[in-house]
């Protein structure tokens, strides 16, 4: 980004259509005489909020310092970016990233009904807290699992009598664990079978 609007660079492009994504330099001119500068107008806090690299960064620490977040942006992009602008950055990203958790969470009896419809003998036990939020017309999700069926059959006509099973932390604003069971094939690749999500290891999950 330039600083000074005597400066004869321009660098000028345009989309080819409304619906291609590809972009054509029009006008290019590299000579100029001022300054690099660390400030750009359309680095705009709602510009970062929609980027992958810090819908990821939230996403896997929901709880990073604005001073952390502000410095990585500045790495990353080469740019400067306040602590104002990293702290409304991260607001706005965790609000998509919440937003778009409940949107998933929504669609979770879609997602069963697509497995019951295109894997016959699919087994899915699906269990939500037993009591509603008041004026809530939803239940809240609590744990979900999922054997797919043709893996079932799969391992029973060909698998090793030999499971693993094992579990991962899920970050985000909804945390819980994800747990799996898997074989061994004839080939002694592992073979999944089945999987989970909970909200913690114990006894009732």
């Amino acid at each position: 980004m330039l600083n000074s609007v005597d400066c004869p660079w321009v660098l000028y492009l345009s989309r080819l259509s409304d619906e291609d994504e590809t972009w054509v330099v029009k006008t290019y001119q590299p000579d100029h005489k001022c300054h690099i500068s660390r400030k750009m107008q359309p680095f705009t806090s709602t510009f970062l909020a929609k980027q992958e690299f810090v819908m990821n960064q939230i996403a896997a620490n929901p709880n990073i310092s604005v001073s952390r977040l502000q410095e990585k942006l500045g790495r990353k992009y080469e740019l400067s970016v306040t602590k104002m602008k990293a702290f409304r950055t991260k607001l706005k990203a965790t609000k998509k990233i919440e937003r778009d958790f409940k949107d998933q969470f929504a669609s979770l009896r879609d997602y069963v009904m697509e497995l019951y419809r295109t894997n016959p003998g699919t087994t899915v036990k699906f269990v939500v807290e037993p009591e509603c939020i008041p004026h809530e017309t939803t239940r809240i999700f609590k744990r979900i699992y999922v054997c797919l069926g043709p893996l079932k059959e799969g391992f029973k006509e060909c698998m090793r009598e030999l499971l693993g099973l094992d579990r991962a932390f899920m970050k985000g604003p909804y945390p819980g664990q994800m747990l799996t069971a898997v074989g061994l094939d004839p080939n002694n690749d592992i073979y999944p079978l089945a999987y989970g999500i909970v909200e913690a290891e114990n006894k009732d999950s």
